[in-house]
């Protein structure tokens, strides 16, 4: 046992936790803006750009399995079948968040699959009836709740259900 990590904080905690309840919260939302902040800072500039542009790689390389190459070679998200796909998914949904409703800058817009890729078999990955928009903040939200829950309910949560969740998050 250990006291909160939180400045004046007395709560006597697990050796495995930082923070009690009440700061991990606090400590997450201080974590998430100061990450956005420094994003915005980075776009700024060239040098920002490409920092941006290599952890994203990084992410990809290293904790989404479905980035794994294909057996022909070619990653799936760089395959022509998905852009196809995810091009008539932002034509449809007219580059809206499918949460908000807002329209979505090009590069903040992402095609995500509401029942994750990696529980569904090969033929149903491009099935547009999965896809929707969300802005780069709702889907890291999204795949952090994704992270949570269990593969079998996963499979089983509705559209409906993703967009009262992510509205109350939003705020």
């Amino acid at each position: 046992m250990h006291r909160c990590n939180w400045l004046g904080c007395h709560e006597l905690i697990s050796s495995k936790e930082k923070f009690c309840q009440k700061h991990k919260a606090m400590n997450a939302d201080k974590y998430r803006k100061y990450m956005k902040d420094t994003e915005s800072q980075l776009k700024q500039s060239a040098a920002g750009r490409k920092q941006l542009a290599s952890r994203t790689k990084h992410y990809d390389d290293t904790k989404r399995p479905e980035y794994e190459q294909l057996s022909n070679g070619s990653s799936f998200y760089h395959s022509q079948k998905w852009k196809t796909v995810s091009h008539f998914v932002k034509t449809r949904d007219m580059y809206c968040s499918a949460i908000t409703g807002t329209v979505l800058k090009d590069t903040d817009v992402i095609v995500d699959h509401i029942v994750p890729m990696r529980l569904m078999d090969s033929q149903h990955k491009l099935d547009a009836d999965n896809l929707w928009l969300l802005s780069r903040a709702q889907h890291n939200r999204k795949t952090h709740i994704e992270q949570s829950v269990s593969d079998n309910k996963l499979k089983h949560l509705p559209k409906a259900w993703w967009i009262k969740v992510l509205k109350e998050r939003e705020h």
